[in-house]
């Protein structure tokens, strides 16, 4: 059986093949917002925002909601020519399901982001 962290690092795969795509200049513009602290304050607003039914999961709908307003927000910031791949987004919304739950946790968020940060670590480091 497949392990969720397995499941979660083959999609965070597709999207580092996707930014490898990308001008550099919106790889730096992605990665100082990932960066700056404002990022994980837009999170939990967009988490809020998007959790509808106010459960602390964000269902696939409500997940749906969450990229659409992540993608106004990068393309607000950095212009109509910001690469960000929505159908990709999309894609994460059962990758990111690591705990099990009928929905995405903020939880399984920060558990992901451990993975996503250990696994660029070990990339770097090789």
């Amino acid at each position: 059986m497949t392990s969720s962290m397995d499941i979660y690092l083959t999609y965070l795969k597709k999207h580092m093949d996707d930014f490898a795509t990308w001008p550099a200049e919106q790889q730096a513009n992605a990665i100082k917002d990932q960066q700056d602290p404002s990022h994980e304050v837009n999170h939990d607003k967009f988490f809020k925002e998007a959790d509808k039914n106010d459960d602390g999961l964000l269902n696939e709908e409500e997940y749906g909601i969450y990229i659409d307003l992540w993608g106004k927000l990068m393309v607000e910031k950095f212009g109509e020519s910001f690469p960000f791949n929505h159908a990709l987004h999309l894609e994460g919304y059962n990758p990111l399901r690591v705990s099990g739950k009928d929905g995405i946790s903020q939880e399984d968020f920060a558990q992901v982001k451990q993975w996503a940060q250990a696994a660029v670590a070990q990339m770097q480091s090789n």
